[in-house]
């Protein structure tokens, strides 16, 4: 899974209860205040086609279809479910900015909404960020402290750090567990563990925690095919056809590169991520497929995809795809503690998995087999890593060990945008993008709905940032914008 940060549609906000905490910040009368609401009752009733069709301006998303529109504020609803407002920062007649906690998510957002002075029910601008918890809600909050060891291994060098490690220890308090981890410069400033990896056995999160790391998987398998055509295994022009037999004439041109970019026309996913499926079962399935759209005609999101381009370097090498992982870049990039079953994990060193007061579990409590998960999951998620062997990881991106100067331009070019916004572009595995400075930003998400992970890698700064979580209801995707903030010092 991986979840897109740019949401163009806004959420409302009411009033609500939040962890016992009852909240009573009232939308103005305002033309702003009430395009709020009617956002909210669309969102309440399902209606949001017709708040689209009735509110939002023209010339407000006019490069973004409808039908996409209406699918973000459903995404919306999945994701946040209502919104409760904490703190009204900006109100007049046709503008108003508010700060909020959505009540699925417990993700904080900045929320912004501006109406036509001339037609006032009409929406001109919407926007929404991530945003920290104002200073009302931490002090109202229920607390929990958590006991840690005095020799945890936690790193935390200098006064950024410091300052980030205390907003981390502050939501800590009211719900996020997981980790963080920040190199600078090539050294680690902040490698440290929040919360319970396990309720149950009260085992607090450290840099020893071994977790899933969802769909940043699939940079794993890009590196691994840009190796494979760097020994004259493969091209990435080459097509389905080459490989296996019987291909129907819809898929029988699609290339090694639109699987790796998304672009080849499969759909998400075939089957639930920890249903054990073998490699030719799995195949078989994909080719029957139905094609979303023709090869090469537009980005969609596949993990279809990733797991094909996996199974083709298995027939290509005669080895197992985590075999040929870990011996041409893993032990290079010195990530010891990364993989699906080769990594010598001591079982209670898994995370656990909650969403709110649900556990889920490890990932070794699901169906897995003596290679790891099966196909559906395989090479585009599902890979077990730690804090530590991430941060050595995106200090391989940066460097000169991995991989060549002409196998890291393939690897990380930015070949197709992710919408027609044209904002952000996926490579073999990453996105690239620009950050509000106008610095080059490599970028992933994923996880699932229990354990989530977030990845940034600034190359110009040369800084690297990990966060995982364990707990759906406060997902590290919500947190690594509060986290940039504070490190770039953004207001």
């Amino acid at each position: 899974m991986r979840v897109f940060r740019k949401v163009l549609i806004i959420v409302f906000i009411i009033s609500f209860s939040i962890s016992g905490i009852a909240t009573d910040v009232k939308l103005p009368e305002t033309s702003a205040g009430k395009m709020l609401s009617l956002f909210l009752g669309s969102l309440e009733n399902g209606n949001v086609e017709s708040f689209v069709i009735d509110h939002i301006s023209v010339g407000l998303f006019d490069k973004i279809p409808k039908e996409r529109q209406i699918r973000f504020l459903k995404m919306i609803e999945s994701h946040h479910g209502t919104f409760s407002i904490f703190k009204i920062s900006l109100s007049t007649e046709h503008e108003i900015k508010v700060i909020g906690i959505g009540i699925k998510s417990k993700a904080w957002r900045r929320i912004e909404i501006r109406t036509d002075k001339n037609q006032p029910g009409r929406i001109i601008r919407m926007d929404i960020n991530m945003a920290s918890p104002p200073e009302n809600y931490f002090n109202s909050s229920k607390k929990t402290k958590i006991e840690r060891p005095d020799n945890d291994g936690s790193i935390i060098k200098g006064e950024i750090a410091q300052k980030i490690d205390r907003f981390m220890t502050r939501i800590e308090s009211i719900g996020f567990s997981g980790a963080l981890g920040i190199v600078k410069a090539g050294e680690v400033i902040l490698a440290k563990g929040y919360g319970y990896a396990d309720r149950e056995k009260k085992k607090v999160f450290n840099r020893d925690t071994v977790f899933t790391i969802g769909s940043i998987t699939k940079q794993f398998t890009g590196a691994a095919l840009v190796k494979l055509e760097s020994i004259g295994k493969i091209s990435f022009s080459d097509t389905l056809s080459k490989f296996f037999k019987e291909v129907p004439d819809d898929k029988k041109n699609i290339t090694v590169h639109q699987l790796l970019t998304h672009t080849g026309g499969f759909p998400g996913a075939i089957g639930s991520d920890y249903e054990i499926i073998s490699r030719e079962d799995f195949i078989r399935k994909a080719l029957k497929s139905k094609l979303n759209y023709k090869p090469g005609e537009r980005y969609s999101y596949s993990n279809v995809g990733f797991s094909i381009a996996g199974i083709i370097l298995e027939k290509l090498t005669g080895n197992n795809f985590e075999t040929f992982l870990n011996k041409n870049i893993l032990v290079t990039a010195g990530l010891a503690k990364t993989g699906y079953v080769l990594p010598d994990w001591q079982m209670d060193d898994l995370v656990v998995g909650y969403n709110g007061k649900r556990r889920w579990g490890t990932p070794m409590e699901k169906l897995w087999g003596k290679g790891g998960p099966g196909w559906h999951l395989k090479c585009n998620g599902g890979i077990l890593t730690t804090i530590d062997d991430m941060l050595k990881w995106g200090m391989a991106i940066l460097g000169d060990d991995v991989f060549s100067k002409s196998e890291k331009k393939k690897y990380l070019t930015p070949y197709v945008p992710e919408g027609p916004e044209g904002d952000s572009y996926y490579a073999y595995g990453w996105v690239r993008t620009k950050s509000s400075r106008g610095t080059d930003v490599i970028t992933h998400n994923g996880g699932n709905p229990y354990i989530q992970n977030d990845m940034y890698i600034y190359p110009e700064e040369k800084i690297i940032v990990y966060i995982t979580s364990n707990n759906g209801q406060f997902s590290a995707i919500d947190q690594s914008g509060n986290i940039l903030r504070l490190l770039f010092n953004i207001r």
